[in-house]
């Protein structure tokens, strides 16, 4: 395997929830904190995420306790 090959990255879902992912995520009033849940992210206790944090696959997302992710990120 070449060293600029990324052959080993799986997205880990179906396009179709990918999608479905973008497309809530565009939604005016989407609430970041909320929504990694309903796709299957795993987030600690005392978690701080702030404004602006884009998420591509919430589902490959774990987060340990104690931890803040500050913005554009």
């Amino acid at each position: 395997m070449r060293a600029d090959s990324n052959s080993y990255f799986r997205r880990g879902r179906p396009r179709w929830v990918e999608a479905l992912w973008m497309i809530a995520s565009a939604l005016p009033g989407f609430r970041l904190r909320a929504a990694p849940a309903a796709f299957w992210a795993k987030i600690g206790a005392g978690v701080v995420i702030k404004p602006l944090v884009v998420v591509k696959f919430p589902w490959n997302l774990e987060i340990g306790d104690d931890v803040c992710i500050g913005q554009r990120v």
